[in-house]
């Protein structure tokens, strides 16, 4: 029951937070951030992000760059924001696979950074990385897993998630800007 109270708090305060937006943005908020709440949910109980949701919302970031709003990406940088994206969670793996002889972190939170990229631009990128380790060190430290060690397993999708769509709001309120 309570992660049912829990999850509904965070369904409400998203639902006002899209209310919020100026009208010609609620559609696209909602595209945003649905599924990043559904990969959140499925990462939290499997430790997997899904193609057939990361990838879609990759497109969908890039399409809504496409057409062009303000305050947001241009074609070009939501493109490279998406590629970054991608391949800098590619290359930390590569490296943690390397060093320490096993995997530890997956081609899903590549895919699902890759989609925050083609969302809020190339440069947006260490913002939404700074948020995602910031929430997840929180919640290391506020909850049970304070006694984590390198072995303990955490699915990291969920805070990429909460980065996204903080640094998009943000965005789109002018709070965060930074030049194309």
């Amino acid at each position: 029951m309570a992660d049912v109270l829990k999850w509904g708090s965070v369904l409400a305060l998203a639902a006002a937070g899209i209310a919020l937006l100026p009208a010609n943005l609620q559609i696209w908020g909602a595209v945003l951030f649905v599924p990043l709440m559904v990969l959140s949910l499925i990462d939290l109980k499997t430790y997997r992000l899904p193609d057939y949701l990361t990838l879609p919302l990759a497109g969908a970031g890039l399409a809504f760059s496409y057409l062009g709003y303000p305050a947001f990406p241009d074609f070009l940088h939501s493109l490279m924001g998406a590629a970054a994206g991608y391949l800098f969670i590619y290359m930390v793996a590569l490296s943690y696979r390397k060093v320490r002889g096993r995997e530890g972190i997956g081609m899903g939170d590549a895919k699902l950074l890759a989609a925050a990229g083609a969302w809020a631009g190339v440069l947006y990128l260490p913002f939404i990385l700074l948020l995602a380790s910031v929430a997840g060190l929180l919640v290391v430290l506020v909850s049970k897993r304070g006694a984590a060690t390198l072995e303990t397993m955490m699915p990291f999708g969920p805070f990429l998630a909460v980065g996204t769509w903080l640094t998009w709001v943000l965005k789109l309120s002018s709070i965060l800007v930074l030049s194309n």
